[in-house]
C-alpha cells in the first residue's frame, strides 16, 4: 500500500496506523458495506511554497441505506446532491487567501475559520450528522475484518489529504473507521491499461458525467475544495451501482506529462528559478509571460516570491527580477544652455513566468493582467511567446526536448567523426620527414633559416 511507506516522513504513524489497516480495498467490500456506513468525501487545497498546509478544507456527507432504491444514479452534480441530500461543507482558512482570480463555484456551505479553529469546525460538523440505523447479517463476509464503521473516509488520490489530517488535525481520524482511496478502486475495473493513474475529470466523464460542465470543469480552472467532494460523491454512486465483473473505457482528454492531482504542492518543487534573469534556454520554455508591477509598496520581487504569489497556475519555470529605476526623460524643446529634465524615476518589478503549454499560458495572461494587489499596486502580464514556435502543449514540448537532445548528441558525434578523419588526412599528406605531431625530423632540428 503506496500510504505506509516507512520512508515518507509526512505522516504521524501514530494517528494513522489503527486507520491504514482498515482499507476497503476493493469494488466487491464497497458495495458490500455501503448500506451500513456514512461515506464522508474529504478534499483539500494546498498552500504556502511548500505545499504543507490546506488554503480550504471540504467535507460531503451521504448516507446510503439502499443504493437500488433511488434508479439510475445521476449523471449530473446537482441532481446528486437533490436526490441523495448530500450535505457539504467548506471551511476557509483565514489569512490563507488562493488569490483573486476566478475560482469554479463552490458548492454547499462555505465558513470562514482560523487556523487554530479548523480541527474542532470539522469535528462539529462530523458530530451534527444524524447516523442512520444498520442492521448487519451474521454472515456477511464483506465485514469478517471490520467493525461497524461510523464514518467511512473517501477520497481521489488521498496522500495530500491523510498528510494534512495526520500532522494538523489528529482529532478527526478516530471518527473514521474505515477509508476507500476511488482512485485506486477505479484502476482494477477501467478496461485500458496505462501507467497514469486516471485522473478524476477522465473518470468522471467515462462514468456518464461528460454533458454536466459544473462536473468535468477546464482543467485550467481552478478547482474549489467543496465542489471536488462533490464530485467524488457522484463517482461513489456510480461505482456502488456498477455490475461487478464489468469493466469501464477510461480516455485520457490530454494531460501533462508531468501530471499530478496536487499541483500547487508538486509544481513547485519541480519549477526552476532562475534569479534575476528570465528562464533559458528559452527554447525550453516557450510559454513565456513577462509579468510587471506598478505601484504599491513592495520594494523587491524574487523568483521564490513569484512562484509564491503565482504557484495555482503551476509554472515550470520562474525568473527573477530587480528593481528598475531608470528616469525617463521628458519631452522638452532641445536648446543651447537648457539643462535636461526628467520625471520621477519609474520604479518597475519584473519577472517571468513559464507555462506547461500555450493554453496554460493564455489562462494566465487573461486571469493575472489588470489584477490588483493588496497594496494598491497593479500586476500587467506580456505574452513572449513566439508565433514561429512548432509547439503549444505540454506533450509537444517533451517531445521537442527529446528530439533537440537526440539532434546534439548526433551533431557532435558527426562534428568528431569529421574531424577524425580531416586530422588522419592532414597526417597522410604530410612529408616522410615529419613525424605525426607535424614537426619536423631530427635531421632538421639543427637547421637555422
Amino acid at each position: 500500500m503506496r500510504y505506509q511507506n516507512e520512508e515518507n516522513q509526512n505522516y504521524k504513524w501514530r494517528h494513522l496506523g489503527h486507520l491504514l489497516q482498515r482499507n476497503i480495498p476493493n469494488l466487491e467490500t464497497l458495495q458490500k458495506v455501503a448500506s451500513h456506513t456514512a461515506f464522508v468525501a474529504i478534499d483539500a487545497e494546498p498552500w504556502g511554497y511548500d505545499g504543507k498546509d490546506a488554503a480550504e478544507i471540504a467535507i460531503s456527507v451521504i448516507q446510503l441505506a439502499d443504493i437500488n432504491q433511488h434508479g439510475d444514479p445521476p449523471t449530473t452534480l446537482t441532481s446528486l446532491r437533490e436526490r441523495f441530500s448530500v450535505q457539504t461543507h467548506t471551511l476557509k482558512v483565514c489569512g490563507r487567501e488562493q488569490g483573486k482570480c476566478q475560482r469554479e463555484p463552490t458548492m454547499g456551505k462555505i465558513e470562514l475559520v482560523q487556523p487554530d479553529e479548523v480541527e474542532s469546525a470539522l469535528v462539529n460538523i462530523l458530530e451534527s450528522v444524524q447516523p442512520i440505523d444498520v442492521t448487519v447479517s451474521a454472515s456477511s463476509k464483506a465485514l469478517e475484518s471490520f467493525e461497524l464503521p461510523t464514518f467511512t473516509l473517501v477520497g481521489f488520490d488521498l496522500q495530500f489529504e491523510i498528510r494534512v489530517l495526520s500532522t494538523q488535525y489528529p482529532g478527526l481520524l478516530p471518527y473514521f473507521s474505515s477509508w476507500i482511496d476511488l482512485q485506486e478502486v477505479v484502476k482494477d475495473v477501467r478496461t485500458n491499461l496505462w501507467n497514469c493513474a486516471p485522473s478524476m475529470r477522465d473518470t468522471l466523464i467515462a462514468f456518464g458525467f461528460g454533458d454536466d460542465f459544473l462536473a468535468v470543469t477546464s482543467k485550467t480552472t481552478p478547482h474549489s475544495a467543496g465542489t471536488d467532494t462533490v464530485r467524488m460523491v457522484g463517482l461513489l454512486v456510480k461505482l456502488l451501482s456498477f455490475p461487478l465483473g464489468k469493466g469501464v473505457q477510461i480516455e485520457r482528454t490530454g494531460t501533462r506529462s508531468w501530471s499530478g492531482r496536487k499541483a500547487a504542492g508538486r509544481y513547485k518543487k519541480n519549477a526552476r528559478l532562475f534569479s534575476r534573469s528570465r528562464p533559458s534556454p528559452r527554447e525550453l520554455y516557450p510559454f513565456t509571460a513577462r509579468i510587471r508591477r506598478r505601484g504599491g509598496t513592495a520594494t523587491k520581487m524574487t523568483a521564490k516570491s513569484i512562484l509564491d504569489i503565482f504557484s495555482e497556475f503551476n509554472p515550470t519555470a520562474v525568473g527573477g527580477s530587480v528593481v528598475r529605476d531608470k528616469p525617463l526623460r521628458e519631452k522638452v524643446k532641445r536648446s543651447r544652455g537648457r539643462d535636461k529634465q526628467f520625471r520621477e524615476k519609474d520604479k518597475q518589478l519584473r519577472g517571468w513566468i513559464c507555462l506547461p503549454s500555450l493554453d496554460e499560458l493564455e489562462t494566465f495572461l487573461k486571469q493575472v493582467n489588470g489584477r490588483r494587489t493588496k497594496d494598491g499596486g497593479v500586476w500587467e502580464a506580456v505574452s513572449c511567446y513566439d508565433p514561429a514556435t512548432s509547439v503549444q502543449t505540454a506533450a509537444e514540448l517533451s517531445e521537442f526536448r527529446e528530439a533537440e537532445l537526440a539532434a546534439g548528441f548526433d551533431q557532435k558525434m558527426d562534428l568528431g567523426m569529421q574531424k577524425k578523419e580531416d586530422t588522419e588526412m592532414e597526417l597522410d599528406a604530410l612529408p616522410d620527414d615529419f613525424n605525426e605531431d607535424g614537426q619536423a625530423s631530427s635531421m632538421f632540428a639543427g637547421l637555422q633559416l
